[in-house]
């Protein structure tokens, strides 16, 4: 009879396979309508598992980049399905220069960067054994020097985020969409957004987050004090590295002060990160800090048995959800998450219930938080309404046809170019199973609502939580293997950070501008081009009162949205008649428009406006080859 250990071994071997059939068959996914995907997803996983848990070291090394490169160019389809990807930079321009395809460089840098890994693997680990024979330190030493390369970072972020602010004169909050609502949050006044056609707040992108950080900007009195004293990176960074560092040490009984110096250098690596400190600051990015903080109070109650570790879990739990308006998504796949992790390691029937009652609570009060967001949207604000209906409906069909590849291709998950998938591929799949839910709900959540006008990039909106959900897919494989399969550790964890970092790297790579910064290619060169433009822009603005109503072009909008009344030109015109949007936009005091259209696809008649609102009593107040400023004649 096979022994419990041994039945074990080949349950941890198979799981591992698991992760890598999840990785090869979105890989297969390029094939959209091809019955050979399973086969292919199937086979390559298969030589996988068996190359590098059967093999010598020799084989391993020889075979398994040949099999991964025969992989990735058996989906080289994919570059004739997105060819108008922005051109890559980086190391991949180095391993196919003739290529018209930029995608197929990206599945060349793949290649390369997991065959490098596989490679270098077994000497990164020899290099860091060594290390630990050489360097004797103190636990409190390693600690202080945890803390202090975190702060280092952190500073380091912080200095960088405000020169790049004040050479590109942007605005601190998500370029400006949310500045209104600060101001409004921070002066008690009613939350409706002038900016984006006169929604709610609430109803519009559901932050409940800006409410918690509204009286800081009251505090500073302005956003750009704001930006300062936020320090995003500090947030980023130090404490969620801290918090995990002390989850570690809550489960093991061990002080692991190194947890901090991988997950601080982790999440400062991703080049999301530098999205968030670059230009702007996105609510969204306090969510490391509650996670982490989730993390460590249920890390606590598996020692300590305390009700007040499952109070603060709960509580940051509660923020995490409300911080923005898809977070619940992620909330049930890591409560469902839980339950799974929980069954299979665990032994304790006790915490078993449990964190089964935890987690169904909270699965519970998400899926009750989106149906009210489902219903007030569905009434004022249709972004979000058909990434509800387009679930049910799809989920209906699939229960009556049984066809599952059917729902996904009605959801339209891979038709559109996104970037955001590679990022997947080196941060989540190849890592951990913690974030494998995280990811295919992300994945799904992105690309449904990647369909609203109002949302045309997913770099800005789902790119913030994955540097650290592959935190925690590490923190969670090197407990898990640690403790569980000493061997596997072995030869699983070294190749799984030095394919994170090489695969970040790699992908970080593309923004020829900026090494590490993740902003869309064309963005970052508007900036970069157009400097000398917000530099008179600003100057320009100065005239006008803090208080005054406003009504702007919709490329001046957002640099002006820190008032109480701001309004967008054009889009009054989309509204629908009777719409609250449908003001007398003529009774504003101010009107700021340029001379000519600077922004791609803008065919507006802008000179013909200016005139039209001088025969409206309006009188050009200043002028330049920017921007066109008037003001109501009061007199008239």
């Amino acid at each position: 009879m096979m022994q419990f250990s041994t039945l074990k071994k080949y349950v941890e071997y198979i799981f591992v396979a698991a992760l890598l059939s999840v990785f090869s068959f979105q890989l297969s996914f390029f094939w959209k309508h091809e019955q050979i995907n399973l086969v292919y997803g199937s086979v390559i996983a298969v030589a996988i598992f068996l190359i590098a848990f059967f093999g010598r070291v020799t084989l391993r090394r020889a075979w398994l980049p040949l099999v991964i490169v025969i992989a990735i160019l058996c989906s080289q389809r994919i570059a004739h399905q997105f060819p108008d990807a922005p051109e890559w930079r980086g190391i991949t321009a180095f391993l196919w220069h003739g290529s018209q395809e930029p995608r197929l460089r990206v599945l060349w840098g793949a290649a390369f960067s997991l065959s490098l890994a596989w490679v270098l693997a077994p000497s990164c680990a020899a290099i860091g054994g060594w290390c630990k024979k050489k360097i004797q330190m103190s636990e409190p030493q390693k600690w202080r020097l945890a803390i202090a390369f975190t702060l280092v970072l952190s500073a380091y972020s912080s200095a960088l985020a405000f020169l790049r602010h004040r050479a590109f004169l942007s605005t601190a909050f998500d370029f400006g969409i949310f500045d209104q609502a600060l101001f409004q949050f921070s002066r008690f006044t009613a939350p409706v957004s002038t900016v984006r056609q006169f929604t709610s707040l609430f109803l519009d992108h559901q932050h409940f987050a800006i409410a918690l950080l509204s009286p800081l900007y009251w505090l500073l009195r302005g956003m750009h004090g704001f930006f300062l004293a936020t320090l995003s990176p500090f947030l980023l960074i130090a404490i969620p590295s801290v918090m995990l560092a002390l989850a570690v040490r809550e489960i093991t009984g061990k002080k692991s002060p190194w947890v901090a110096v991988f997950s601080a250098a982790f999440i400062f690596i991703h080049p999301f990160t530098q999205a968030s400190v670059g230009f702007y600051f996105h609510e969204k990015f306090l969510v490391p800090a509650l996670l982490s903080v989730v993390l460590y109070a249920l890390a606590r109650y598996v020692r300590r048995r305390d009700r007040l570790s499952l109070i603060i879990a709960t509580i940051s739990t509660l923020l995490w959800m409300l911080s923005k308006e898809d977070q619940w998504l992620f909330i049930v796949a890591a409560s469902v998450q839980l339950v799974v992790h929980v069954f299979l390691w665990s032994k304790d029937r006790v915490l078993r219930k449990k964190f089964s009652i935890w987690a169904a609570s909270m699965t519970g009060i998400s899926v009750i938080y989106a149906l009210i967001l489902h219903h007030f949207s569905s009434r004022f604000n249709p972004m979000y309404t058909g990434m509800y209906t387009q679930l049910k409906n799809s989920s209906v069909d699939v229960l009556h046809t049984g066809n599952v590849y059917e729902f996904f291709s009605s959801l339209n998950l891979f038709t559109d170019a996104h970037l955001y998938l590679y990022q997947h591929f080196f941060g989540i799949d190849v890592i951990g199973f913690f974030a494998l839910p995280l990811n295919i709900i992300g994945e799904y959540a992105e690309r449904i609502l990647n369909s609203s006008p109002s949302i045309q990039s997913p770099f800005y909106h789902y790119g913030a939580a994955v540097p650290f959900y592959v935190v925690v897919g590490i923190v969670a494989l090197v407990l898990i293997l640690r403790y569980r399969a000493h061997s596997l550790t072995q030869r699983v964890l070294p190749l799984a950070l030095v394919v994170v970092v090489f695969g970040l790297l790699m992908v970080s790579g593309w923004n020829k501008l900026y090494y590490l910064h993740t902003i869309p290619q064309a963005v970052v060169r508007d900036f970069a081009n157009t400097h000398h433009r917000r530099v008179v822009f600003w100057d320009a603005v100065k005239i006008i009162p803090a208080d005054a109503s406003v009504v702007a072009a919709e490329g001046y909008a957002p640099q002006l949205s820190a008032r109480q009344q701001i309004f967008r030109w054009p889009d009054e015109v989309k509204l629908p008649a009777g719409s609250p949007g449908k003001v007398d936009m003529l009774s504003y005091e101010y009107w700021v428009l340029p001379p000519t259209p600077f922004l791609k696809n803008d065919t507006t008649d802008y000179a013909a406006q200016i005139q039209f609102l001088q025969t409206q009593g309006y009188v050009i107040i200043s002028q330049n080859e920017f921007v066109v400023i008037l003001k109501k004649n009061t007199e008239i």
